[in-house]
């Protein structure tokens, strides 16, 4: 705890059991020769430890310290000088408490005014908000967001890619899209210790494309290389829900997204500070959508459940390309929300790129 490395081997009751035998630290290390078995040759061993380990425990008590006891006894308080500090910093409920009366704070010639607009954290003015008008769909009695769409009312198209010719396909119809939507579906939700099992893309709302990656780890890395012009091309600009995962991920099997980034969860933590933003609860508030809940296909969270891996391949397609269809779905709610809330320098030149940063960490 204290990083004194003692005598290594000779704990605190041994210690104190010499200690009483021979009285000092001095006498223990003269008569080192006389203590007998795997004790003495420690003792013997780790002198120069003790010696050094004593000096750092001494607590050395003739220090010249110049000391008067009135320099610290409670004196009266510099009533002018608190009262300009709680006016500065506006501190009114510390003055109350403190000097027992309300302070005066000064008219705040700092607020926006029509000829003065509000400043952003960057020092330039914010424009006036727009009004906005809610997108979200209605909530029951009790508060819950009512999702009335689900994967078996909507129609959608999501395709199932197994072959270097559907991929090819693919990525020929990817080439002229500037914003592709994706997630990973793995075996895990520590990305360090995930396996791929597959990849979803989406570039519109209600289709997108899965392509399982097998647990034959040569083959997955085929599958990346095929994918390998797309993932360093960077004009694209990478759409996904808590981006940071999935970058891991990848990074893992040696990939790294070249583009930009737009992670739809910060997005809704800079629109919406507080409370939660998985996925799920996101696609029921703003889209009124209810995603295929990942019990179904794994089993619910305990010893039995089960990974990715296990899911049938039809119904992993189904979920996987659904996670990035709604994604997507949710980025082009939150875009001009980012703007009408006055906060999109902060989500692309704060938060965004940080997603990079902690990735590469």
């Amino acid at each position: 705890v204290d990083n004194i490395p003692g005598v290594a081997g000779v704990g605190e009751k041994t210690a104190a059991k010499l200690l009483k035998e021979y009285g000092t630290l001095e006498n223990v290390l003269a008569n080192a020769d006389t203590i007998k078995g795997a004790l003495g040759e420690k003792i013997r061993n780790g002198k120069d430890l003790a010696v050094i380990s004593k000096k750092l425990a001494t607590i050395i008590t003739d220090v010249p310290v110049t000391f008067h006891e009135r320099d610290y006894s409670l004196q009266e308080w510099n009533k002018e000088a608190l009262v300009e500090i709680f006016t500065e910093l506006e501190f009114k409920a510390i003055a109350k408490r403190i000097l027992g009366e309300e302070i005066a704070l000064p008219a705040d010639d700092r607020r926006p005014t029509a000829d003065k607009p509000q400043l952003d954290l960057f020092g330039s003015s914010m424009p006036a908000a727009a009004p906005t008008t809610s997108t979200e769909p209605a909530d029951d009695e009790n508060g819950y967001t009512v999702a009335d769409k689900n994967i078996g009312n909507t129609a959608h198209d999501y395709k199932l890619l197994q072959t270097t010719e559907e991929i090819v396909a693919m990525l020929k119809e990817l080439e002229g899209h500037t914003e592709i939507c994706f997630d990973t579906e793995t075996t895990n939700i520590d990305a360090n210790l995930a396996e791929l099992v597959g990849l979803s893309f989406s570039v519109t709302p209600a289709t997108g494309y899965y392509i399982p990656c097998p647990h034959d780890r040569e083959t997955t890395n085929s599958i990346l290389q095929q994918l390998s012009g797309l993932f360093a091309n960077e004009r694209i600009t990478w759409i996904g829900h808590n981006l940071k995962y999935d970058l891991l991920v990848l990074k893992w099997y040696g990939v790294e997204l070249k583009g930009k980034l737009f992670d739809t969860m910060l997005a809704h933590y800079v629109i919406e500070p507080d409370g939660k933003r998985s996925m799920d609860l996101l696609s029921a508030k703003y889209l009124g959508y209810a995603p295929i809940p990942i019990a179904e296909l794994i089993g619910k969270k305990g010893k039995g459940q089960g990974t990715m891996r296990d899911v049938e391949i039809e119904k992993a397609k189904e979920y996987a390309v659904e996670d990035a269809d709604i994604t997507l779905q949710l980025k082009n709610v939150f875009l001009p929300q980012l703007a009408a809330k006055q906060v999109d320098r902060v989500f692309y030149e704060v938060e965004n790129p940080l997603v990079k940063v902690l990735t590469a960490m």
